[in-house]
């Protein structure tokens, strides 16, 4: 009879001490949810192109090394397309949260790699569903190349932020100290209440997950001391980074240690010009030279006002190819030109009167050295100039229109600051008018220098010049030519 009292209160003690721990270890030993993200393509400012490509890699691989679900980054631009967000505004916060929602992603990893002080610099940041920056990491590299082994402890820091969101237990359901009891076995934020510092102490708090499911801790069940210790109790903890912490990688290397610091925005980066900027207005004072004809007519160094501009459709439009087609003109008239003939005292006024209009296509690599841009220009142009001379004079008035072709070679020589460009064409079917008769052809060359301040201000020099040949004077046949230059003082505005 004895015996049988005994069993049974050991049986009853038993269920007890098995519904206390199923309550206290239940919450925690749910599974899991794997983590869903898409890493974006890293621009690679470097002139290193293979060196953004290789992050990107080792980046998305060393995610599903730890098994988390990595969905591409052509299919978050497919649902941003289909939900009318422009290709380079996808990764704003507002379309970040977005296309979170559409695509059930608890975040997205983004980054750039740039070449500062002749070190690579490497930048990757996660962005929680929220559309809020939960985590930044940056390594400064001596050679373009990124270790694997740094690729996987920069993955680990920037996805323990989602951990906490993933395996986090279920609300309090009343059970004393319930809602504390994960956070308090992790260590990072130690004991909150008293109980739950209490049953952090046991060593039953997530040693038993997965390492990518488990909190803030190293190890699970190291902050028997820290749970003592109540509010206190983060000292038991190794955390590394928090949900709104940014770990900075140390050393050229990019070491995998870092200081933990809260994060911030990052600082809004100056839109990049490039060699050819999307919009341009300039104004000038030119002075002209003049020398052609036969007889000669000739002028020397006169002034003149100059007015160009351009724009592109991608200063509105960020569509690929549309928006590097672009309109242009120029606009250039004398001020105080005089005529004279050879040996005479006689001079008389004149005017002369420079324009064009154009079509552009810009072929710009702004990611390799020197920033290459081909600027293709296709338009109809005029060149005159008008002397007022009484009759019986030799002196001739002369009117040249053209279409024409142009190729432009633009450099960035100092980014973004100093820039440089070289054109040349053909002048197709030149016609004449006022007091000489024929056709013929002609060519364009120029040069110049432009040099940008105050990010959107230029100051610049420049130089054209336009020889026509192959027509002749009223009441003669042998075939004259005409030449015009200008040399350019400018001022201008640019935008991207």
């Amino acid at each position: 009879m004895k015996a049988n009292a005994t069993r049974s209160f050991t049986r009853v003690l038993g269920g007890i001490l098995g519904m206390a721990l199923g309550l206290g270890a239940g919450p925690l030993a749910l599974p899991a949810r794997a983590q869903t993200i898409v890493v974006a393509q890293f621009p690679d400012k470097t002139g290193k192109a293979h060196l953004g490509k290789s992050v990107f890699d080792l980046v998305v691989g060393a995610a599903k090394e730890r098994g988390t679900t990595v969905i591409a980054w052509d299919q978050y631009q497919r649902t941003a397309k289909k939900n009318r967000i422009a290709p380079t505004k996808a990764l704003l916060p507002p379309n970040i949260k977005k296309l979170c929602a559409a695509l059930k992603l608890d975040g997205v990893i983004t980054g750039r790699v740039q070449l500062q002080k002749k070190k690579y610099v490497i930048k990757l940041e996660l962005v929680g569903a929220s559309g809020k920056v939960l985590a930044q990491k940056a390594y400064s590299l001596g050679k373009p190349e990124f270790p694997p082994e740094t690729a996987a402890e920069a993955v680990e820091a920037l996805l323990k932020p989602l951990e906490k969101s993933v395996a986090a237990a279920p609300e309090d359901t009343g059970a004393s100290g319930g809602t504390s009891t994960a956070a308090a076995g992790t260590g990072t934020t130690g004991g909150t209440e008293g109980g739950s510092g209490g049953a952090s102490s046991t060593g039953t708090s997530d040693a038993f997950l997965p390492p990518w499911a488990r909190g803030g801790s190293e190890t699970g069940g190291t902050s028997a001391a820290g749970g003592g210790a109540g509010a206190g109790g983060g000292s038991g903890g190794t955390s590394a980074t928090t949900g709104s912490s940014t770990v900075l990688g140390a050393g050229d290397s990019g070491g995998t240690s870092g200081e933990v610091k809260s994060a911030a925005p990052e600082p809004k980066r100056k839109r990049s010009t490039g060699a050819v900027a999307d919009v341009l207005l300039d104004a000038a004072f030119s002075l002209n030279h003049r020398s052609g004809l036969s007889p000669q007519h000739k002028a020397g160094i006169y002034p003149g006002i100059w007015v160009d501009g351009r724009f592109f459709l991608g200063s509105f439009l960020d569509v690929p190819v549309v928006r590097d087609i672009g309109f242009g003109g120029a606009f250039n008239m004398s001020l105080g030109l005089e005529y004279k003939q050879s040996g005479a005292t006689e001079a008389w006024s004149a005017s002369q009167m420079q324009w064009r209009g154009e079509f552009l296509y810009r072929l710009a690599f702004n990611d390799v050295a020197l920033g290459p841009a081909f600027l293709f220009r296709f338009g109809f142009g005029s060149t005159g100039t008008t002397i007022d001379a009484g009759t019986g004079t030799q002196a001739r008035s002369a009117a040249y229109s053209y279409p024409y072709a142009n190729l432009d070679i633009r450099l960035v020589l100092w980014k973004p600051y100093l820039r440089f460009f070289v054109t040349g064409g053909f002048l197709f079917t030149v016609m004449t008018s006022k007091d000489v008769d024929g056709s013929g052809n002609g060519f364009n060359v120029g040069a110049g220098l432009d040099l940008v301040l105050f990010d959107m201000l230029a100051v610049g020099l420049g130089w054209e010049m336009i020889e026509v040949s192959g027509f002749h004077m009223d009441g003669q046949t042998a075939e004259t030519s005409d030449q015009y230059h200008n040399f350019l003082v400018k001022v201008g505005w640019n935008w991207r």
